[in-house]
């Protein structure tokens, strides 16, 4: 049985989930809970950055004028920790780096 994104995921989410998936043949359930829970964080920083694009970082309290950062900062800050945790979880944030220091011949 192919694995299959979960139901509640965007469809751009779904077509990113299923490129993911294919490519790196992510088929333990382990594996497809880490997939759906990075792109339901990935949904999440969608929404998050539409929403402060429409209303800004910071928002004022029309009765007190005092300023405070949207909470969906909050939401995208959170959203992104998941995402990268669960890409780290997956193995597939690490490249092999090259060796340390200055480049030979300089």
């Amino acid at each position: 049985m192919k694995p299959e994104p979960a139901a509640g995921l965007s469809e751009e989410a779904r077509q990113k989930w299923l490129e993911m998936q294919s490519e790196y043949q992510i088929t333990d359930s382990q594996g497809i809970l880490l997939l759906n829970l990075m792109f339901e964080a990935w949904d999440q920083i969608e929404e998050a950055k539409k929403k402060l694009t429409l209303e800004g970082l910071i928002i004022e309290n029309e009765s007190t004028g005092y300023k405070r950062a949207h909470p969906a900062t909050v939401v995208l800050k959170e959203a992104r920790q998941t995402f990268l945790k669960s890409l780290a979880m997956l193995n597939l944030d690490v490249e092999e780096s090259g060796p340390m220091g200055r480049p030979p011949g300089r």
